[in-house]
């Protein structure tokens, strides 16, 4: 898996978000969904990505920085990192 600088943006940007106070403020918020909404939508193809996508998704739709946004992040982010591992797991199993 090759991941783009959309993917890792989106990636790094996700983390961002679940730090407390980092988009705390309304203009922050509105600047980092736009940004995760761009590279959401030019994101790799990979199934992996897919969680943080729609999480990007449900995201942009929200009105505002708040704390309710930090643990559906953290349970897609969690997903991700598990699916990568198995994918890396896979091809170290294989010699690659």
């Amino acid at each position: 898996m090759k991941l783009s600088h959309y993917d890792r943006a989106m990636i790094h940007g996700l983390e961002i978000m679940t730090r407390p106070h980092a988009g705390a403020e309304p203009e922050n918020h509105e600047m980092m969904v736009r940004i995760l909404s761009t590279c959401a939508e030019r994101s790799s193809a990979y199934p992996q990505l897919q969680p943080l996508v729609r999480e990007v998704q449900r995201i942009s739709d929200n009105l505002g920085p708040h704390s309710g946004i930090i643990y559906p992040i953290q349970l897609a982010m969690n997903e991700f990192d598990r699916m990568c591992m198995a994918v890396h797991w896979d091809a170290a199993k294989e010699g690659k």
